[in-house]
């Protein structure tokens, strides 16, 4: 089906399902993250064509903190008046169930549906451009010369697992370094105090482009079209994949209607004009996948990141 047929069936679906969330006041799309970065811009270039498609204002909240728990707390706790969806993420589902120790982070996705996963954002392998790291054989050269050291934005991030696995991986040791945000990680990075680190092309990309970084690698199952020239993990002998995946979820008590009619909104905000090609630019690559195909998604990104994360032994309180 052609992508015009498409956007004409969903238009059809979404102005039969439109009556039915009628009179909701308000929507919110909740984040769990602060004001500003991708995921934020990604939310808020969501905002008008969700509320043209849905009949209703759309309003972005930004509620970080507690690792997630305030944006699940003000999602599940809805007013009169107001419906609430969550933008979710490879952490707050896929990997802090396992994190934490606390009860309530364990049954976060019990209280949640799936709606729709959104895109993908693939991490990249980089290191100091005048490093003479050049490939993974140099790598694997220094490792076994030395403990190598890698950094990323925190304990328990995808990045920190992506950095532990290379390295069992490529058969060297490497002491992890955290950092309280990628832009610390990549500044460190930068000055050589770690060896190699994984974070996304968005947060990367000014540095990659000025020369001060050198990708040698994207964990991901093809290459990213903004860096194309970038091999994948894949083809140079270690095939892993790592990525961030955002998505909606909705409290599961909600109703039929409200989750089909956002799931077609979503579909036609995201094949809109331009918002592939915004994302692409910014890493990031458009994955759309409803109802059980999502919670599929997320189920099997938790059966590949929970042995990992007992392997490792990481917990955090």
């Amino acid at each position: 089906m052609s992508t015009t047929s498409l956007r004409m069936l969903l238009g059809v679906l979404l102005m039969c399902l439109i009556p039915l969330t009628a009179g909701a006041g308000s929507i919110n799309l909740v984040l769990p993250f602060p004001p500003a970065g991708a995921v934020d811009q990604l939310a808020r270039d969501l905002e008008k064509p969700l509320a043209r498609y849905l009949g209703e204002p759309v309003v972005v909240l930004n509620k970080p903190g507690a690792g997630g728990m305030v944006a699940i707390r003000a999602t599940l706790t809805q007013r009169a008046g107001e419906q609430s969806f969550l933008m979710a993420h490879t952490g707050l589902l896929s990997l802090n169930p396992f994190l934490f120790r606390s009860v309530d982070q364990r049954m976060a996705a019990k209280q949640l549906r799936p709606v729709t996963l959104l895109a993908q954002a693939p991490l990249l392998l980089l290191v100091r451009a005048d490093s003479g790291l050049t490939s993974l054989e140099d790598l694997r050269a220094v490792g076994k010369q030395r403990r190598l050291r890698y950094g990323s934005a925190g304990i328990g991030t995808v990045a920190h697992l992506a950095g532990a696995q290379f390295a069992h991986d490529l058969g060297v040791e490497a002491d992890h370094i955290p950092y309280r945000g990628a832009i610390q990680a990549l500044t460190d990075l930068v000055g050589g105090e770690v060896d190699f680190m994984f974070e996304l092309l968005v947060g990367s990309s000014p540095l990659l482009s000025d020369g001060r970084l050198r990708a040698l690698a994207v964990a991901a199952d093809s290459r990213l079209a903004q860096v194309e020239q970038v091999p994948t993990l894949a083809e140079l002998g270690q095939p892993l994949v790592f990525s961030s995946w955002f998505g909606v979820v909705a409290p599961r008590n909600a109703s039929e209607q409200d989750i089909a009619a956002m799931q077609a909104a979503l579909a036609l905000a995201m094949e809109g004009d331009g918002m592939r090609s915004q994302l692409a630019g910014k890493g990031m690559v458009v994955d759309l996948r409803a109802g059980l195909d999502f919670e599929n998604f997320i189920q099997a990104q938790s059966q590949f990141y929970g042995p990992m994360i007992q392997r490792l032994g990481i917990q955090l309180d």
